[in-house]
This record gives structure tokens, C-alpha cells and sequence, in this order.
């Protein structure tokens, strides 16, 4: 019986510690990482890194250049929508007389603003990975449920 126990909780112990590697290293990848003030500045250095790798081709470069421009531009469309949803919050609370389920109401819209985001920003890695011709592509709908368990909420 032990063996049969071993063999599971060693290999938790071991992706946790690859999780944490990759954290870390994640993490002190981040904070050397320059620092960008404004959307423009980083569309600016993302198209810059698109057409300067050496590994992609005219034709990549081209289709992730356009998926770049469709994703941006969709997710700057959802960013102003969650700006105004939030100063809607902000009204709703300062009001003397508010309601729950008002409330409730604009902080669903939040998090479905906030899902459509992250949706739209998972998809645009999924058409990446085929356009790269990326071999193994991560289970974004995965990560997508991993977060919504994490922070309240289903996938759907």
C-alpha cells in the first residue's frame, strides 16, 4: 500500500516543485522586464518582437502581426466597457439609497467583462500556437475553469 501511495504523492511533490521553478522564474523574468507606461508603447514593442524574430516566417509574421492588431483592438473595446462598468459601481455605491441587487448586477457584468477579456486574450494564444505551428498547445479552456474556480464562478 505504500508504494501504491508513494509513487502519486512523489510526483505531486515534484510538479510542485517545476511549478515553482517556473514561478520563480517567472517572476524575477517580470521584474527585470522594462517597465511600459502607456497600451501604444507595448502594441509598439510587441509588433517590434513579432518582426524581429528569426525563427518565423514572412508569412507568420504577417498573420501574427494582424491577430496582434484584431486582439488589441477588441481587448482596448473591452478595457473602456470595464472602465465605465466600474465607475458605474462607483456611482451605484455612493448613492444613498442603493440596492443589492443593483450591485449584484454590475459586478456580474464586471466579471463577465473581465471572463470576455480573458477569453479573447486565450484564443488569440490558441490561433498563435496554430499559426507558429506550435506542436503541444496548452489546454486554455483548462486554465480558463482553473481560474474561475480560483476566484469564484464557473468557466461558462
Amino acid at each position: 500500500m505504500f508504494k501504491k501511495l508513494f509513487a502519486p504523492l512523489t510526483s505531486l511533490i515534484l510538479l510542485g516543485a517545476c511549478a515553482s521553478k517556473a514561478d520563480k522564474k517567472f517572476h524575477e523574468n517580470l521584474a527585470k522586464a522594462p517597465e511600459t507606461s502607456t497600451t501604444a508603447e507595448t502594441r509598439k514593442n510587441v509588433t517590434t518582437i513579432i518582426q524581429n524574430s528569426s525563427h518565423l516566417t514572412d508569412a507568420q509574421k504577417e498573420k501574427l502581426l494582424a491577430l496582434q492588431e484584431k486582439t488589441q483592438t477588441e481587448a482596448a473595446a473591452l478595457y473602456q466597457e470595464g472602465l465605465k462598468i466600474q465607475e458605474m459601481l462607483a456611482l451605484e455605491y455612493t448613492k444613498e439609497n442603493t440596492s443589492d441587487k443593483a450591485i449584484r448586477t454590475i459586478k456580474k457584468h464586471m466579471i463577465q467583462n473581465s471572463r470576455a477579456r480573458l477569453n479573447l486574450i486565450f484564443s488569440a494564444l490558441s490561433e498563435a500556437d496554430k499559426i507558429i505551428g506550435r506542436k503541444v498547445i496548452p489546454n486554455h479552456t483548462e486554465l480558463m475553469s482553473t481560474f474561475y474556480n480560483e476566484h469564484g464562478g464557473s468557466s461558462r
